[in-house]
């Protein structure tokens, strides 16, 4: 019942591939990455599960794996909708973090906004100056990327970041989906079971919104002044 809450940020594909058909396929050369915008996407989005549920079988999606050097992918200070605390892009100076880029054509782009809730818990934002491998001779105009209006989850006083997002010289703890749950869970929670209490995350828009505020009154702001909100 509450996989899709407990097992964020789901499986990515270790290697360049495309999304389409609503699987993935190797991805040959390069051609298919014209005239397309790079987004990253540091959680759920590098995920073939979440680009399914997003884009359904009929779009074809290129991604491709990148190395972004002093940030880090930080649970952020709200709740989603299926009940995962998920990730957002946060600075760590010296970090060299894994993350994948989606590149989307216009039409892709616009979905995306679309599912991100764009003006309540992200905003869009791009960049030029980040210091990312895109591989392969890669580059890119710009850089996309869905910033977290509410900054980083607070637990005992500073960031965590994901454990599933593999990273060199880490400067903060890591954690799974299941334990940063828990453990926002025995921090606000004692009137209800976890299971009920996430059945409740998930079924009670009011209820949620409330949890959320209570992560964003501690949360920790990241400096993001690489992008432009757009």
């Amino acid at each position: 019942m509450f996989d899709r809450a407990l097992n964020y940020p789901y499986a990515a594909i270790e290697e360049d591939c495309l999304f389409t058909g609503g699987t993935t396929i190797e991805l040959e050369d390069d051609s298919s990455l014209i005239d397309r915008q790079a987004v990253l996407a540091v959680g759920s989005n590098r995920s073939p599960e979440q680009l399914l549920r997003k884009f359904g079988k009929n779009e074809t999606i290129p991604v491709t794996k990148a190395t972004l050097r002093d940030y880090d992918v930080f649970y952020s200070a709200h709740i989603a909708s299926y009940g995962s605390i998920p990730a957002v892009l946060g600075r760590s100076d010296g970090t060299l973090v894994d993350v994948s880029v989606t590149w989307l054509l216009p039409h892709q782009l616009e979905r995306m906004h679309q599912t991100e809730a764009l003006g309540k818990s992200y905003d869009y934002g791009e960049s030029s100056s980040l210091r990312i491998d895109l591989g392969n001779d890669r580059s890119a105009k710009s850089i996309g990327c869905y910033l977290g209006r509410n900054g980083c989850a607070n637990f005992d006083g500073g960031p965590v970041v994901l454990k599933e997002v593999m990273a060199s010289d880490r400067k903060f703890p890591s954690a799974d989906q299941k334990t940063i749950l828990t453990r926002f869970y025995h921090l606000n929670c004692k009137s209800k079971s976890f299971e009920k209490w996430l059945e409740t995350i998930t079924e009670d828009d009011d209820f949620r919104a409330q949890a959320s505020k209570e992560l964003a009154s501690s949360a920790i702001k990241n400096d993001l002044s690489d992008f432009e909100v757009i």
